[in-house]
């Protein structure tokens, strides 16, 4: 009989996003592995979750809620729930999703003899902040691997960080397969956040520039990161006669 291994997902938590939405196809794919034992640790303000997560796989969530108030005290509450939840699991591996959060979860094991490995998925070279580039400059290292999204992304990183294990690990992809007919229209889909880095005002003004009148654009996503971009692109659009065709 195969020896069962215990393995932990790390994310702060599953709302609707890219990051999560790739931490639920992991988990739905190492599910199916009988000789996995999964645990899926969240640990962010809200610990949401949006995506299904398979039956065998064991939730683990701190008890307490999480006050902005009280910032600080919360955080170091967070930090020992993680690392007491990591030993207690005592995981053969420990995989941790978020650029900004990899480093509160290598913090929280300082120290322990878990192999760590950091998934990050942002543009490599992007500044967070002088306190998270700091801390990834001197935190990634001690991580077992990193794992980067692309050839270029983990030829960045090696500059940055000096690591000797450094892989890419694309996005995961599920096939669907459909046998009805679609009636398909001429639509670009975005969907994503209104948020700067995403450059949906660029993105708006191309599609006018080339102006098809076959075509349509839609936008899925909503403000986030108190930005308030909703309404500077529903200006946009109006600024450009555009309500006919951007959506």
């Amino acid at each position: 009989m195969d020896e069962i291994k215990k393995i932990a997902l790390v994310i702060p938590s599953l709302h609707a996003g890219g990051m999560e939405r790739v931490m639920s196809e992991l988990l739905n794919e190492f599910s199916k592995d009988k000789t996995l034992e999964i645990h899926l640790i969240l640990y962010g303000i809200t610990r949401e979750i949006f995506y299904s997560v398979p039956e065998n796989v064991t939730i683990h969530k701190p008890s307490f809620e999480f006050k902005n108030k009280y910032r600080l005290f919360y955080t170091l509450k967070t930090l020992i729930f993680l690392r007491r939840q990591i030993i207690k699991i005592a995981p053969k591996s420990i995989l941790s999703f978020g650029e900004r959060w990899n480093s509160f979860v290598l913090i929280a094991c300082w120290g322990l003899k878990y192999p760590i490995y950091v998934s990050d998925r942002c543009q490599p070279n992007k500044s967070l902040g002088k306190l998270h580039n700091w801390l990834r400059n001197k935190l990634y290292p001690k991580a077992k691997g990193v794992i980067a999204q692309t050839e270029k992304g983990k030829a960045i990183f090696e500059k940055m960080y000096k690591h000797t294990n450094i892989q890419v690990i694309g996005n995961p992809i599920r096939q669907i397969t459909s046998e009805k007919k679609i009636d398909k229209e001429k639509i670009v889909l975005t969907v994503g956040r209104l948020i700067n880095t995403k450059h949906h005002d660029e993105l708006i003004r191309l599609f006018v520039e080339i102006n098809d009148p076959n075509w349509k654009l839609i936008i899925v996503g909503d403000d986030a990161l108190k930005q308030k971009n909703r309404s500077k692109l529903e200006r946009l659009i109006k600024e450009l006669r555009a309500e006919d065709k951007v959506f």
